[in-house]
């Protein structure tokens, strides 16, 4: 029996490490998968001899809950493995449980029927010890994938969707300190999680990083344009071009260091360096340009270009998003432009060439962005001027003139390149 268990084991890790690869950190998650394996084999090596021979044929052997260990190895390998694609709540370890349970009670009632005796009281055994091995397989692993994930440092989906609430302590700081950030980062999540859904990419994941990828935002907000209400007078007015990129890619590695200082996951981290790449600040290059000189490193983001398709998104999602609320455009038509004119630019620029996002999956996510920011920055209804009772209580209500409406754009306001970075 041990000798099957080893071979089935090894079989398992040939399979994951060939075609569905752990997440980072892979040998951490390879480790978990590994220890929960053994240990299951250990109790049940440890067990069997109590439970076997049952000769009441009470199926006490097939209680044992050895389905614990392929939940953990489920919930902590690639979201495509398994039954608990995604392991977010934990009522998916109960409905995994109710699986092991139908799975085992479906077994045990073929092997009841095939024997000729087939006495009915071994049904209420027989269901007796299917529910053991579900309900003790979803409660042990649940413990084991909590237990292990701390030892070993292992970002779960339940981690995940923790960082994903708006409530979070990080959240509600930068929506203290930076209100126009937290906004945008909250539109960002929402057009990056959808378009991530379309092509399959890891949406939950997506949607974190995009919440976090500006926290660097928050030691300087009035920099960034976002969060500048008086939007007649800017900072930068007093900085040079070169002092005005340091702050405005600053912001990456500020928000790195926040990252490291509040320990946020690195699958969560890895978004705030990566959304930007290696792009330049054009709005003050170009300034620089004018003035007639400027040297183009000076005003590079540090990068890593995106790694993977889901940093990849969050990259296009935060441009798309910035770009059409400063343009403010009028029509679908000018927003499909939009969307289509920052993908082409992006790969232009080779901010794809080093993650795994295909030109399909590409035109998918731009579909994506451009039917949710249609939703979002639709063309506003043109209203009559009031007349002179407009505000008057007694008005009808066609007459009463709009209190809130969209703000016009500020021709002094420098271009989406400087609101965006």
């Amino acid at each position: 029996g041990l000798l099957m268990g080893a071979a089935l084991g090894t079989v398992l890790g040939v399979y994951l490490y060939r075609l569905q690869p752990f997440e980072r950190p892979a040998e951490r998650r390879g480790l978990m998968t590994l220890l929960a394996v053994l240990g299951t084999l250990v109790a049940v090596r440890v067990a069997l001899p109590e439970l076997l021979p049952d000769t009441e044929g009470r199926f006490f052997a097939y209680a044992v809950p050895v389905g614990a260990a392929a939940l953990v190895v489920s919930s902590v390998s690639a979201p495509r493995f398994g039954a608990m694609q995604r392991t977010e709540r934990l009522g998916r370890f109960a409905t995994a449980g109710v699986a092991v349970a139908a799975a085992t009670g479906a077994v045990l009632l073929a092997f009841w029927l095939l024997t000729e005796q087939r006495e009915t009281e071994g049904l209420g055994w027989l269901a007796m010890a299917a529910g053991i091995a579900g309900g003790g397989s979803a409660v042990i692993g649940l413990g084991l994938h909590v237990l292990l994930s701390v030892a070993l440092r292992v970002t779960t989906r339940m981690q995940l969707m923790e960082l994903a609430q708006a409530g979070h302590p990080i959240l509600q700081e930068l929506q203290e300190k930076a209100p126009g950030t937290f906004h945008h980062s909250m539109l960002v999540g929402t057009l990056a999680e959808q378009a991530a859904n379309r092509i399959g990419a890891d949406s939950l994941l997506v949607r974190a990083g995009a919440y976090y990828h500006d926290i660097g935002k928050m030691e300087r907000p009035e920099y960034f344009v976002e969060n500048n209400i008086d939007r007649g007078v800017s900072p930068h007015d007093s900085l040079s071009p070169e002092a005005s990129a340091r702050i405005i890619h600053g912001h990456v590695l500020d928000g790195v260091e926040i990252a490291r200082r509040r320990r946020l996951p690195a699958l969560v981290g890895d978004f705030i360096p990566q959304h930007h790449g290696t792009r330049l600040v054009e709005f003050f290059y170009h300034k620089a340009l004018e003035r007639g000189d400027a040297e183009e490193e000076n005003f590079r983001y540090p990068g890593p270009r995106p790694q993977e398709k889901e940093h990849a998104i969050v990259m296009l999602a935060d441009s798309c998003e910035a770009l059409v609320r400063a343009t403010q455009p009028e029509t679908h038509e000018e927003i499909d432009e939009l969307v289509n004119g920052v993908f082409a630019e992006r790969l232009a620029e080779g901010q794809m060439d080093e993650c795994d996002i295909t030109m399909r999956e590409m035109q998918v996510v731009a579909a994506s962005f451009r039917s949710t920011l249609r939703a979002v920055y639709h063309p506003r209804i043109e209203y009559p001027d009031a007349p002179e009772r407009a505000g008057s209580p007694d008005a009808p209500p066609e007459t009463l003139a709009p209190i809130v409406g969209p703000t016009p754009e500020d021709p002094d306001a420098p271009p989406i390149r400087a609101a965006d970075e």
